[in-house]
């Protein structure tokens, strides 16, 4: 028999939910384990109404799939440059964006960089081979740019916190899980997609097949943030 174990503390539809929802339509009991709730630390209460007590307001946990992606060569660009990429590859980033059904979350730019939060780890991983396509078919050096532009892409799943960030107003995401993602885009070789165990084990559970995600080994991590079990990201033969 299928087991499931979740947190009935999480909204929403999360993976595991999902997970549970394929096998029984493949006509399968599932058993679902729910994780006792323990608490949060008991820490001292910020005066009401004090910055400190409205940041803490209104935050919602909900696994979802967090995508980092970073454009080599980017630094060489001259200003010029800079706006033939903004109009070739931020505009191309934009078209992709509106061919998805299941557009991302939340998408973010800023210079080089690109960072988006998806509900599903397939759009996620669909999205971020087609991103690394966009960037090798695309012919840099008839744009007037480095022709050995390439991206790395980064993808990890896992529990994270939505809010509405106080300083822009829009709803964003944040937590330990962000950050996992934030640290293995920068050893992600040029022009490929690597995910953390986190992504690749969700997307095995949920039977997804538009991708394969084969295992490279222990990879340190950016920023002495320890060692990660990490897969190659590619489309099936």
């Amino acid at each position: 028999m299928p087991v499931t174990v979740r947190d009935p503390s999480l909204t929403g539809l999360g993976h595991a939910a999902r997970a549970a929802q394929r096998w029984r339509d493949r006509g399968y009991g599932v058993q679902v384990v729910d994780l006792p709730f323990v608490g949060s630390p008991t820490l001292a209460e910020p005066p009401a109404g004090s910055p400190a007590s409205k940041s803490a307001e209104g935050f919602a946990g909900e696994i979802m799939a967090i995508l980092f992606a970073d454009t080599v060569s980017f630094s060489r660009l001259t200003d010029v440059a800079v706006r033939r990429f903004v109009q070739h590859f931020m505009g191309g980033v934009a078209q992709l964006v509106a061919q998805y059904a299941q557009t991302p979350t939340v998408l973010n730019t800023s210079g080089e960089d690109l960072h988006a939060v998806f509900d599903s780890v397939e759009t996620a991983g669909c999205f971020a081979l087609e991103l690394t396509e966009l960037m090798s078919r695309t012919d840099w050096a008839a744009k007037e740019l480095p022709a050995d532009l390439s991206l790395r892409v980064a993808l990890h799943a896992g529990p994270v916190w939505c809010y509405t960030n106080p300083v822009t107003g829009k709803a964003d995401y944040t937590g330990a899980h962000v950050t996992r993602a934030a640290r293995l885009e920068p050893i992600t070789p040029p022009g490929h997609v690597y995910a953390t165990y986190g992504f690749a084990s969700i997307a095995a559970a949920e039977g997804v097949d538009a991708f394969a995600c084969e295992y490279v080994g222990e990879t340190p991590l950016a920023k002495s943030a320890g060692l990660c079990p990490t897969y190659h990201v590619r489309r099936k033969s």
